[in-house]
């Protein structure tokens, strides 16, 4: 980019100009189609996420920031810096979470070369809980996947007993909860453990 000054004399017909001078200039665009795309939590209780931006923004730096809702304790981690070249995709894990003690909002902070900042869509862990109702009947209730964009297709209920996993039920959207019943007189019966699936469709805002 270069610049001068022209200068123009008040009811007359002269004019000066300065000298030129340029600049190099470092455009830098905007995030664009910064999405929340997965919130899964793992064997070890560890959250992963993954996201896509545009590999052609110039971010420095990003944030994860994780609220437990209904307390609305909000916590972060970073800001960390990104990649350089950036990738359309990523992913990150965080393990430092009590993820018994509810459902947690997540979003993404990102900082570019300007300092300016941008936030990305929403996400939210699917929480599962479940009580004994009877002896051996077990009752399982989850919140729904809930990510910006995203339509849910179905559940799928995962029962692990004795080192074996088992696929129980496969549930349409709005089913929420479960029964399952375990013979409690089956010898050498181990201790059950559950998690859930949700299985659903994201459009990102250019449409894929």
């Amino acid at each position: 980019y270069c610049f001068y000054v022209q200068s123009y004399e008040a009811g007359g017909g002269n004019e000066s100009r300065s000298n030129l001078v340029c600049e190099i200039a470092d455009i830098v665009q905007p995030l664009e189609d910064f999405t929340l795309t997965r919130v899964n939590i793992n064997a070890d209780q560890e959250v992963e996420l993954n996201w896509v931006w545009d590999p052609m923004s110039s971010i420095d730096f990003f944030s994860i920031e994780p609220t437990l809702v209904g307390p609305g304790l909000t916590t972060e981690a970073g800001p960390f810096p990104a990649d350089i070249p950036l990738a359309f995709s990523n992913e990150y894990a965080e393990g430092g979470l009590d993820m018994q003690s509810g459902r947690y909002q997540y979003r993404i902070l990102a900082t570019d070369a300007c300092d300016s900042m941008f936030v990305s869509t929403m996400g939210y862990s699917i929480y599962l809980g479940g009580n004994a109702r009877a002896e051996g009947v077990y009752r399982l209730q989850w919140t729904p996947l809930a990510l910006d964009g995203a339509t849910v297709s179905s559940y799928e209920l995962y029962r692990v007993l004795d080192g074996q996993t088992e696929l129980l039920v496969e549930t349409n959207p709005s089913l929420l909860a479960h029964k399952d019943l375990l013979d409690g007189n089956i010898q050498g019966i181990g201790q059950a453990c559950y998690y859930v699936v949700g299985i659903g469709e994201l459009t990102l805002p250019g449409g894929t």
